[in-house]
């Protein structure tokens, strides 16, 4: 056997220790990168959902706004929110996350 020193430990016996320490040490980083982008991506993804329904609501508006415009006979009705549907519906008063 090939000694490094009188302890018993050989040289590849100390190489596989270091080399499992380094692989560890990689891991825990991994780990840890993993987790802050899965926090990333929950945000982003709560940050989509918020844009869409926000797209929605705007799209919606503008379709009431373009009835509103072109429909010229007495019998149109526009309906005005009420102050409790008003702040269900705002995009601007939805909490953003």
């Amino acid at each position: 056997m090939d000694f490094e020193d009188g302890l018993g430990f050989c040289r590849c016996c100390e190489k596989r220790r270091k080399e499992a320490s380094r692989l560890q040490t990689v891991n825990r980083k991994l780990t840890a990168m993993n987790k802050l982008l899965m926090e990333v991506n929950d945000h982003l993804q709560k940050q989509v959902s918020q844009l869409v329904y926000e797209n929605g609501y705007m799209r919606q508006q503008l379709q009431n706004a373009s009835v509103a415009t072109t429909d010229t006979s007495c019998e149109s009705v526009v309906t005005t929110p009420t102050k409790g549907s008003a702040k269900m519906t705002e995009p601007s008063k939805v909490i953003h996350v």
